[in-house]
């Protein structure tokens, strides 16, 4: 049986004094199904502690600790004594069947969260930082830290680091951070943790009401559409209900909005061309930002296949009359660009994918769309009416969320 060996070199602990007593770090595979079978370190006093395991946290400031049960996909490695951490900490790891491939760290000290750090490309994705704690309840990166250090990086506003206590300076301006800018303040918009935080107590809670309508609209249409698809039937417009239909003006209302503020064409409309730029770049993984260290997560690209979600709600839209003069002209940018995303962001098994899986960890470098690439595809779908993309878009989930056929 192969092996596959993964050295992983630890950074520093900025905040690991020489006092500490303990220190606990746990990595977070992509690949569930690897097999830990050996690991080894290079410092005495690192014991390994393989996935299923309890651990035993040390008490700290807070109080004793809740012993954390490791998951599969997860393995540990606890200093138990002190150690010189300034060169970082070198461990080596052995896998079986397939490469280890390290998405998260998180590191205890004397019982106190320290620091969360990306070990590789391309994980952190923020995405999912906010639904991992660590045993005492604190997130890795918390919600609100996210959206200071990342909006005063996009240049919408200053923020501290609480970590360094420094101030977070601005990115240099540019067309790619105008993109980035539009789709996180998408995210602090519409997003369920972001949302709350952003938006006021009383907007966000009527809002989300009608962001978890639309969305439930629009699973049904792309699995009924995927049925008719693997049925062979062709593509029918579907009437929404009421409630739904009233939702989506309110949620079209927010996007547009967002779409005229981020890419104004300097008569009061939208700059489609920049729109189409920037989805297709979204989806290519070139808008991909890392937050700077210690934090390193990755943020500013699709985190689930709910990507798919961006067409369906422009069909939606138009075939029910709203908002018709802006989503009908995106719509075959938004069709297309699944082609590009499933490549770049590859599911791990078409066959059997559901509908909201996925995740920016998936991000292939080398499957990056080229420009000649997008221009080709840009040609190819032209011509095409709205009859025909919406086939397209129901033909791509066909191909590459499998998982809707099973029961």
């Amino acid at each position: 049986m192969s092996t596959f060996l993964k050295k992983i070199v630890l950074p520093p602990l900025p905040m690991a004094g020489k006092d500490a007593q303990h220190a606990f770090f746990l990595f977070q595979f992509n690949l569930t199904r690897a097999r830990l079978i050996r690991q080894r370190g290079s410092l005495t006093g690192v014991v390994f502690l393989p996935p299923g395991t309890t651990v035993p946290l040390p008490s700290g400031p807070r109080g004793k600790l809740q012993d954390v049960e490791l998951p599969a996909n997860m393995v540990g490695a606890r200093l138990l004594e002190p150690a010189e951490w300034e060169g970082g900490v070198e461990l080596s790891l052995e896998s079986s069947e397939e490469e280890l491939e390290p998405v998260a760290r998180m590191a205890l000290v004397n019982g106190e969260a320290t620091l969360h750090a990306s070990l590789g490309n391309p994980c952190l994705d923020s995405g999912k930082v906010f639904q991992v704690e660590l045993p005492d309840g604190v997130p890795l990166l918390t919600p609100a830290v996210y959206l200071e250090l990342t909006g005063a990086l996009l240049g919408l506003g200053g923020a501290m680091d609480p970590l360094t206590g420094l101030l977070v300076g601005a990115l240099p301006d540019s067309l790619r951070n105008q993109y980035r800018r539009f789709f996180f303040d998408l995210d602090r918009e519409t997003e369920g943790t972001l949302g709350a935080l952003y938006v006021s107590s009383d907007d966000w809670q009527l809002r989300l009401g009608d962001l978890v309508s639309v969305r439930g609209g629009l699973v049904e249409r792309i699995k009924r559409r995927f049925a008719e698809r693997q049925a062979g039937t062709h593509y029918a417009a579907i009437p929404c209900s009421s409630s739904v239909a009233n939702s989506a003006i309110l949620v079209s209302e927010l996007l547009v909005g967002l779409l005229k503020e981020h890419f104004p064409d300097g008569a009061g409309g939208i700059d489609f061309t920049g729109v189409e730029e920037a989805f297709e770049m979204f989806a290519n993984g070139e808008l991909r930002l890392q937050l700077p260290a210690p934090y390193l997560a990755w943020t500013t690209q699709p985190s689930s296949n709910f990507y798919f979600l961006f067409a369906e709600l422009a069909l939606l839209c138009v075939e029910n009359g709203i908002d018709t003069g802006v989503w009908e002209p995106l719509i075959p940018a938004l069709v297309r660009t699944q082609l590009i995303y499933v490549e770049v962001y590859p599911p791990v098994d078409k066959a059997t994918a559901q509908l909201g899986q996925g995740t920016g960890c998936a991000f292939v470098q080398g499957a990056a769309w080229t420009c000649s690439q997008k221009a080709k595809l840009r040609a190819d779908f032209a011509t095409m009416d709205t009859h025909a993309l919406a086939e397209a878009a129901a033909q791509h989930a066909l191909d590459n969320i499998g998982g809707m056929l099973i029961p």
